[in-house]
């Protein structure tokens, strides 16, 4: 029995994921336990020591195996404490790993979201500049008209920095995605700030040439291209993210093992 306890306990009782009361209590019960069983086994040898035993000796062999039933219970009770004990903490690891990572999946889909909203503003600026230059004018309503679609973009661009700054900063973040994230929103913003200045400069006037139409459109095309870049960044960013996530898990786990 003490052989068969000792060894099933052992192997809970090693494990790196146990710690605080749990590993206190087992040990403790452990203890109790084995002196139990040596006492157990000392009452029994004394009574069949002489061939018969008496009615002392039965009472004192009675009360050694009543002990030892009460702290075997409480031991087992320990090994199922301790178990738990262990399987929490390692479900707490797994947890706090799919909380960061959902954390990122939040992040991203509100960069993508908000990248999307910025993008659907310029095209609707886009679509609404089109019918303005046609004829080479600019009316005054047409240009309040194209400052309120231009002043849309830049309350689209201000919403997306929030968003792209939580992916951004997020500490599982880094190397060549993180460079790639960072390079691709500032393109954006550069492609927005020339894009609304272009625009600007052709309907200072109050007229548009075909130069000034072209520059514009070239200012279109570039921001439809950073837009996608900053797309296609903010993906490989999460990706990075939950790669890093898995990662950090394993080797936090493998590190516990290699301690024992």
């Amino acid at each position: 029995i003490r052989l068969s306890l000792v060894g099933s306990e052992m192997c809970i009782r090693d494990s790196p994921y146990l710690e605080g009361s749990a590993k206190v209590s087992l040990s403790n019960t452990r203890s109790s336990l084995l002196s139990s069983i040596t006492a157990l086994s000392g009452s029994i040898e004394t009574a069949i020591g002489d061939g018969r035993a008496t009615m002392a000796e039965k009472r004192d062999v009675d009360t050694r195996y009543a002990d030892f039933n009460a702290r075997l219970s409480a031991f087992r009770a320990a090994v199922e404490t301790a178990n738990k004990s262990i399987q929490d903490k390692l479900k707490s690891y797994s947890d706090n790993a799919q909380k960061a990572a959902d954390e990122a999946n939040n992040a991203a889909s509100s960069a993508m979201e908000d990248a999307n909203e910025a993008r659907q503003s310029v095209s609707d600026l886009n679509k609404y500049v089109d019918g303005a230059f046609s004829d080479g004018i600019i009316s005054g309503a047409e240009a309040k008209a194209i400052e309120k679609y231009l002043n849309t973009v830049s309350q689209s661009r201000k919403e997306m920095d929030a968003t792209y700054t939580s992916l951004y900063v997020n500490p599982f973040l880094s190397g060549a995605p993180k460079s790639a994230l960072y390079a691709a929103k500032n393109s954006l913003n550069t492609a927005t700030a020339n894009l609304t200045a272009a625009i600007q400069s052709a309907i200072s006037d109050g007229k548009t040439t075909v130069t000034e139409k072209e520059i514009v459109d070239s200012k279109f095309s570039a921001f439809n291209n950073a837009c996608a870049s900053l797309a296609t960044a903010i993906e490989n960013a999460n990706k990075a993210i939950q790669q890093k996530i898995k990662e950090e898990l394993f080797l936090y786990l493998l590190n516990k093992l290699e301690e024992t």
